[in-house]
């Protein structure tokens, strides 16, 4: 008799442990689950800083040139100078932007009293209307102040560009840079997440500007249902 208790208690005793290390198991899982979803957010939070405020910084640097550019242009057209010679100004900007300010400044042109100028020298293909082009379209709707237009991928140098554009005094005439966004892909490439992660970097059409995998950059996710659900987080986190 002593013996069948003696084996019920230690049975007992057995389970009783087994239950306490389960429980203990659980709670170790579940607190270092929750310790590395925190750090995992904490590490986002802060590298999302970071990411944004160099991008923030190589935008402003963007907008300076155009406002520059425009005030320059805007003071020839006052003086009632030539085209000729607001042409020979694009070029010298367009040089100047590429070798002291960033090589990705790619090119200074602009509508300017009713004729198309480009600091680059290129010449557009039959049938171009720059009134009807995005860049000016754009600077329209700014009320003044620069604007950027919709990036997009160049098939050619399978680069991202984007344009920044502003109207000038006159009211019908627009400035406008071209930037290649390779900057931007640099930054995305750096952003490890502590390996917990990846970092893109996307406009409010949700087309990747860049991304830490260089294969992804320029995808189109709008058939993505995952995808999809993340930009509407992101986009209502940045609108909080």
């Amino acid at each position: 008799m002593k013996k069948h208790f003696e084996r019920n208690q230690f049975i007992l005793t057995m389970i009783v442990v087994l239950i306490a290390l389960v429980i203990l198991s659980m709670f170790t899982i579940t607190t270092f689950a929750q310790k590395s979803r925190t750090d995992a957010i904490e590490i986002g939070q802060s590298v999302m800083i970071q990411e944004h405020e160099q991008v923030a910084a190589y935008m402003s640097r963007a907008y300076d040139a155009v406002q520059n550019a425009a005030i320059n242009i805007e003071y020839l057209m006052r003086e009632n100078k030539d085209n000729s010679d607001i042409l020979n100004y694009l070029k010298m900007q367009t040089n100047y932007f590429s070798e002291y300010i960033d090589p990705n400044f790619t090119g200074v042109y602009g509508y300017i009293n009713g004729e198309y100028l480009d600091g680059t020298d290129w010449t557009p293909e039959d049938g171009y209307v720059p009134t009807e082009r995005d860049w000016y379209k754009s600077a329209m709707s700014g009320e003044g102040q620069p604007v950027v237009v919709e990036p997009y991928l160049d098939a050619k140098t399978n680069s991202i560009m984007l344009s920044i554009s502003k109207v000038l005094y006159d009211g019908k005439s627009v400035i406008a840079v071209d930037i290649v966004m390779d900057k931007f892909q640099d930054i995305a490439e750096t952003i490890t997440l502590d390996s917990k992660g990846y970092g893109f970097i996307c406009d409010t059409s949700r087309l990747i500007i860049a991304h830490s995998d260089p294969e992804l950059k320029g995808a189109d996710f709008t058939d993505d249902e995952e995808m999809n659900r993340l930009f509407d987080r992101i986009f209502e986190i940045e609108g909080t």
